[in-house]
């Protein structure tokens, strides 16, 4: 059966100190487009390796050029569970993406047959987050896990073959319900249910295959995908383009998975192997370097102190080091500190991207020295042309002195190279519309609109949109310039409370005030201590150090935790000291 040219549209539009690895054979392979780190073996590391070249592949010669990283991809595989275990999100998974400015991350739990699989729903996440536009986390996850069975065989690429373990999970686990499923985004509470994950996987790779392959859904699939290009709401794009609601669709999914019939499509396909494979040992300090740069990425600080003083006695004064050393002072508001490691870092020589991007970042927030920030963030695209934060700010920057092709230039390749930051095509409208061209402003801001993520992001593009159909006479009586978006400042809390801070509960990447006050304990999350502003302290940073404190009066403010916080009650923005 013929696959449905819309599965591709989609496309077009993932406090415990970290001890020193056990020791182990580390290796390090590199293939042309991968750098794969394993204590798995070089076997395992070469056949994954391998695999992740031909999904690759098949994605470019599926659905063509722009389905590629646009940035390295580095692959950690990891034999030792207790080591994945101190990285994972959450307990329910066994491989997770994560993106970056200089790098993509791939990390996985050796599990065998199962690591390939899980390898390609990673791989499919990374493509996504590149090429396409803001997708319900159902169909996220389907589509994941669509293609997480390629094959390659017999010079063919097939695609859509059953996944055993959503089969059996079908058969015997209760199904969510419309409302449960529709309702589910990354960090809900299900992520840490093993069993509800299961089923919610199942069924969203069970949906995503009828989709693609049964009558009459297959053949409105590219209807729906048109609909979400253009920013309808997916409940709404769903019924429109299928004419069936999300409800009425699990009832015929129940009928398709009682069929038992699970049709694949084939293409002719050259599964070419990785050629010009390298492989090294890694240990010591290249090691320590390595699992470094993951740890800060996913902002495990405590991981990161312990591993970075290892590394520093060995390359003391490194740039890597002091750039280390300078984004967790920042982590924990000593911004003096972090200042004085960025410079040593670039007197040192650094060649990464980031020490340039989080040190032009740290002035911009002290409102010191722009001129000096604008040399930093232009020293960062240089050391990589993709990274799309700096190429935003340069173009922000560049708007507001009256620089409209340059900015519209940098704003566009931030926005190409992620295009689910509805932010960055927010201003690229704006910086177009500015410059008089307002075919391309038009298209900017439906891009602005099917890429957000909030209905304040979704007003924003609309806005826009209202702005550019305005007739000339009307649109001087109201021109904006372009904005930096809130997103890009410190949150400001709507509620507040005042009382001891009695604990800091740390789970994984995020910590957890315990605040007493009066007769009841407030439970307050901080994503990011970066974020968090300091009030009357009498130090200019705050020691966010796991465990009992010594009843410090405080008054935090907050932002009112959603229904998927699941135990706190908000996320702190502010800390004042009484």
């Amino acid at each position: 059966m013929r696959l449905s040219a819309a599965a591709l549209s989609v496309f077009l539009g993932v406090s415990v100190g970290l001890v020193p690895p056990a020791p182990a054979a580390w290796l390090e392979l590199r293939s042309p487009h991968f750098r794969l780190v394993t204590d798995a073996g070089e076997r395992a590391g070469r056949e994954l390796l391998l695999a992740l070249e031909q999904i690759r592949s098949a994605f470019l010669t599926l659905a063509g050029s722009r389905h590629d990283s646009p940035i390295p991809v580095r692959v950690y595989l990891f034999a030792s569970a207790d080591l994945y275990h101190r990285y994972q999100p959450s307990p329910a998974v066994k491989g997770f993406y994560q993106g970056g400015a200089d790098a993509n991350h791939i990390v996985l739990l050796a599990s065998g047959a199962e690591t390939r699989r899980i390898a390609f729903h990673e791989y499919a996440h990374l493509v996504l987050n590149h090429a396409s536009v803001r997708l319900p986390q159902w169909f996220e996850e389907g589509i994941a896990e669509f293609y997480s069975t390629l094959e390659f065989r017999s010079g063919n690429l097939i695609i859509g073959r059953p996944v055993g373990s959503h089969l059996t999970a079908l058969r015997a686990a209760p199904w969510l319900d419309a409302a449960t499923l529709a309702s589910v985004r990354r960090g809900s509470a299900i992520w840490n249910e093993a069993s509800r994950a299961g089923i919610f996987y199942a069924q969203s790779w069970a949906l995503v295959h009828m989709l693609n392959f049964h009558e009459p859904y297959r053949d409105r699939l590219a209807r729906f995908a048109a609909l979400l290009a253009d920013g309808r709401p997916w409940l709404e794009a769903f019924e429109q383009a299928f004419g069936r609601n999300l409800e009425e669709a699990l009832e015929d999914l129940r009928a398709y998975v009682r069929l038992g019939r699970w049709p694949t499509a084939q293409f002719p396909f050259d599964a070419a192997g990785a050629s010009g494979v390298v492989i090294a040992p890694l240990s010591g300090d290249d090691l320590d370097s390595t699992l470094l740069a993951l740890e800060l990425e996913l902002g495990l600080w405590d991981a990161s102190e312990q591993t970075l003083r290892r590394l520093a006695r060995g390359r003391p004064g490194a740039p890597e080091v002091e750039t280390a050393r300078a984004k967790l002072a920042m982590a924990r508001g000593d911004l003096p500190s972090a200042r004085r490691h960025f410079e040593a870092a670039i007197a040192g020589g650094s060649r990464e991207a980031t020490t340039y991007f989080e040190y032009a970042m740290l002035l911009r927030d002290t409102g010191e020295d722009p001129a000096r920030a604008i040399e930093l963030l232009e020293r960062a695209v240089e050391l990589n042309p993709s990274h799309a934060e700096a190429h935003f700010l340069l173009g922000q920057f560049a708007s507001s002195h009256g620089r409209l092709e340059e900015a519209v230039e940098h704003i566009r390749q931030a926005a190409e190279i992620l295009p689910r930051q509805s932010s960055f095509w927010h201003a690229l409208a704006l910086a177009c519309h500015k410059s008089r061209r307002p075919e391309l402003a038009r298209q900017a801001a439906r891009r602005a609109l099917e890429a957000a993520a909030t209905e304040q992001e979704a007003e924003m593009a609309r806005a826009v949109l209202d702005l550019i159909h305005r007739s000339p006479e009307e649109q001087t009586v109201f021109q904006p310039d372009v904005v930096t978006p809130k997103a890009w400042f410190p949150p400001q809390g709507d509620s507040r409370v005042e009382g001891l801070l009695e604990e800091i509960l740390c789970h994984g990447r995020e910590a957890r005030l315990k605040i007493r006050s009066q007769d009841r304990v407030v439970l307050l999350r901080i994503d990011d201590p970066t974020k968090v502003a300091l009030r009357n302290s009498a130090a200019p940073s705050f020691e966010f150090s796991c465990g009992p404190q010594p009843g410090r009066p405080v008054l935090v403010e907050y932002l009112v935790a959603s229904g998927a916080a699941g135990d706190a009650h908000g996320t702190v923005t502010a800390i004042e000291f009484r």
